[in-house]
């Protein structure tokens, strides 16, 4: 007598749902992969354009883009310029080399604009994407991304209090006389040569250019999401 024939572990039914949910979470794998970066930016609310932290610049993104200036977020580096149009935008940490300021500036005349940081922080662990504030990072480390340039030193204002953008040279006229918000410890910054294009109400430099087709803003609160909060 023949056996009768052995019945298959899995249903075709069966098989054809692991091949489905293996599919999926292979997508998943890849898409989580390729994005996280991105996720881990915006919940550790650094300084970074995905950051809505008070030393994030998700304000600045968004301001640009309701003026109808093209924006692009990007993780590489930008690409060359032909004909010299587009800012880069470099937010490092503190105690950034300078080594990573070469790294960001892309070939051709595209400028490229370094915002110095502040501020120490850490992350809020009850809310995701926020930060504490850690105090005032010290000055050494603040300008560490520009620290090629000779007799540097980091200068900062007692307590808070607001002041106006004034003009040095030509370039910025439109803007002299503009006052800022109120600044806690308004930061600036002075070297030996220094090419000062904006400068506070005590002639101290907020705006430097620091070459090739880089300049410097010497304070995060006149652009990150802090100083953006208020008009």
């Amino acid at each position: 007598m023949s056996k009768p024939a052995a019945e298959p572990a899995f249903s075709p039914r069966a098989v054809l749902s692991m091949l489905i949910a293996g599919l999926v979470g292979f997508v998943g794998l890849g898409v989580l992969t390729a994005y996280a970066p991105e996720l881990k930016a915006r919940s550790q609310g650094g300084e970074n354009a995905l950051s809505r932290s008070a030393v994030g610049y998700a304000g600045l993104v968004r301001l640009l883009q309701a003026e109808g200036t093209p924006v692009v977020v990007s993780r590489a580096k930008a690409p060359p310029s032909r004909d010299g149009s587009g800012l880069v935008v470099f937010t490092p940490p503190p105690g950034t080399p300078p080594s990573a300021l070469k790294a960001a500036r892309t070939p051709g005349s595209r400028r490229t604009l370094v915002i110095l940081p502040k501020w120490g922080f850490t992350p809020d662990p009850d809310h995701i994407g926020w930060a504490r504030a850690g105090g005032l990072t010290p000055p050494f480390l603040a300008a560490s991304v520009i620290r090629g340039t000779p007799k540097l030193q980091v200068d900062r204002r007692a307590g808070a209090g607001m002041t106006r953008l004034h003009t040095v040279g030509e370039g910025f006229g439109g803007m002299d006389g503009l006052a800022t918000g109120s600044v806690q410890s308004l930061q600036t910054i002075r070297f030996e040569g220094a090419n000062v294009l904006l400068a506070d109400d005590a002639g101290w430099p907020l705006l430097l250019y620091v070459g090739p087709d880089t300049y410097a803003l010497t304070d995060p609160d006149l652009m990150d999401n802090e100083g953006l909060a208020s008009l």
